[in-house]
C-alpha cells in the first residue's frame, strides 16, 4: 500500500475564495466562486454526458478535481513539493483500508482505471471541495496515494 497520511495544515479561519478558478466539463468557469456554487457544481456532474469532471483551482496551480461515474467519483488534489521534478505532487484520494485490488470508475463514455478504495461518495467529495475552498488542506477521511502523471 502506497497510500500516505499528510498532516493537516492549521486552516486560515479568514480563508476564502479569493483567487480560486472554478471549471467543470461543460465549459463553466468561474473567478472567485462562492462555495455555494462549487457545491452545486460538484453535485450537478453527470457520469459521462458532457458534464463528469470539474476542477477547483488556486492561482499556483494547485488544485482539487473530481471524475463522475456510475459507480462512484475518483477524487484527486495536486499540491507544490520542491522535491517532485514538475513542482508538484498527484494525490488520489481513497478509503482508508480498502482493497488495492484494480477497479474502474465507469462512465457513459469511457472507463477510468483505479483501486477499488477510490471510489469516493458524493458527500466526501464535496467534503474535500470544500475544505480546498476554505483553505483547510488535504482531508485526514482519506488516505492519499501519490499519483505518476
Amino acid at each position: 500500500m502506497n497510500a500516505v497520511q499528510l498532516p493537516k495544515p492549521k486552516a486560515d479561519p479568514q480563508a476564502s475564495s479569493t483567487g480560486l478558478v472554478l471549471t467543470n466539463e461543460a465549459g463553466l468557469r468561474c473567478d472567485n466562486p462562492p462555495w455555494q456554487l462549487v457545491d452545486q457544481v460538484v453535485r450537478e456532474l453527470d457520469p459521462g454526458r458532457g458534464n463528469s469532471f470539474c476542477c477547483l483551482a488556486t492561482p499556483e496551480n494547485s488544485y482539487v478535481q473530481t471524475l463522475c461515474g456510475f459507480n462512484g467519483y475518483h477524487l484527486e488534489w495536486r499540491v507544490p513539493s520542491a522535491t517532485a521534478p514538475d513542482g508538484y505532487i498527484h494525490y488520489r484520494a481513497g478509503y482508508p483500508g480498502g482493497s488495492s485490488k484494480p477497479f474502474e470508475l465507469k462512465k457513459h463514455d469511457c472507463v477510468n482505471a483505479g483501486e477499488h478504495r477510490d471510489l469516493i461518495q458524493l458527500a466526501d467529495v464535496v467534503e474535500a471541495f470544500r475544505a480546498f475552498h476554505h483553505g483547510d488542506g488535504l482531508p485526514a477521511l482519506f488516505d492519499w496515494r501519490p499519483l505518476d502523471i
